[in-house]
């Protein structure tokens, strides 16, 4: 019989922790709708686990010898059986620092009837030391056989708090020009730059920019933060979009990852060449500006 941990708080991965060394569970199957949550859920669990993060790069790309990350393939519709095959394999090498082996199988619904019965025996032949997360959506059945061996976790209402604080702690990492007495709130300032890029990004209209020239005060450290906060969008985009979700905190969410990835390319020096020439505020802000625009 299926394990329901659907009571586990999503945003607080320490608490899946102490309740996994309370009563430890080998496959875990994650379910709901809000698939982003599910990941940053697990990115602090394998952090924690593995010293892994998860944060940079894509989530296929991630080198660790004990992290196995299974999706389906670019050209297929479809896990294969030999995806799942691959399993048994992965588990049987020890690890050389004892750690854990983390499985996370992404969307489960496209595991085919062959992969199915594959996963069944690696699921019915749990092994030591040995933890696997299987990520579902709702829209295709678990097979009866897979949902009775996992423990579940119900993702339907997480909410984004691990995002939220990540903002909150990158938001606080600026500095900003202790001279202008209307910065009172950094936060409040995040904010107020995020609402006027979206608007540009809305209306494409210069005035736009100019009212957000007119908020930076033509200061050039908080220009440079301003930029900063853009470079830090521009950074969430390639994640996000590498990871084919959605990052609803951020205003340039539209990004394919082609784009944003070029943006990167032409933002990066734009920030390093202000902070190192120091050149015009007001032109480098409308720069920047332009080429989100060009996207």
């Amino acid at each position: 019989m299926t394990r329901d941990n659907s009571t586990l708080d999503h945003s607080n991965p320490e608490g899946f922790l102490t309740a996994f060394k309370k009563r430890p569970h080998h496959a875990w199957l994650l379910t709901g709708a809000d698939t982003l949550s599910k990941k940053n859920f697990l990115s602090a669990i394998i952090l924690d686990l593995l010293g892994l993060d998860l944060e940079v790069g894509r989530w296929s790309e991630a080198a660790h010898p004990s992290f196995l990350y299974i999706t389906k393939e670019a050209d297929s519709t479809q896990i294969s059986i030999d995806q799942i095959r691959y399993i048994p394999r992965f588990i049987s090498h020890k690890s050389a620092d004892q750690s854990p082996k983390v499985i996370v199988m992404d969307q489960l619904n496209h595991v085919n009837r062959n992969g199915e019965n594959g996963l069944l025996k690696v699921l019915e032949s749990p092994t030591d030391n040995t933890l696997i997360f299987l990520l579902h959506s709702p829209g295709t059945p678990i097979l009866p056989t897979i949902l009775s061996r996992c423990a579940k976790i119900n993702f339907t209402h997480a909410k984004h708090g691990m995002v939220e604080e990540s903002i909150s702690t990158f938001v606080e990492s600026l500095s900003f020009p202790p001279s202008l007495e209307l910065i009172e709130d950094k936060m409040a300032f995040y904010n107020s730059m995020k609402d006027q890029i979206r608007d540009y990004l809305g209306n494409s209209t210069e005035s736009v920019v100019h009212n957000i020239v007119d908020k930076l005060k033509k200061d050039q450290k908080l220009v440079s933060v301003f930029l900063r906060i853009l470079d830090y969008w521009v950074k969430r985009s390639i994640k996000y979009a590498a990871l084919e979700e959605e990052d609803s905190l951020s205003p340039l969410t539209h990004l394919s990852l082609d784009d944003a990835l070029n943006l990167d390319q032409e933002l990066s020096p734009l920030i390093a060449d202000f902070e190192g020439l120091g050149f015009d505020n007001k032109q480098a802000v409308f720069i920047a500006c332009q080429k989100l625009r060009m996207r």
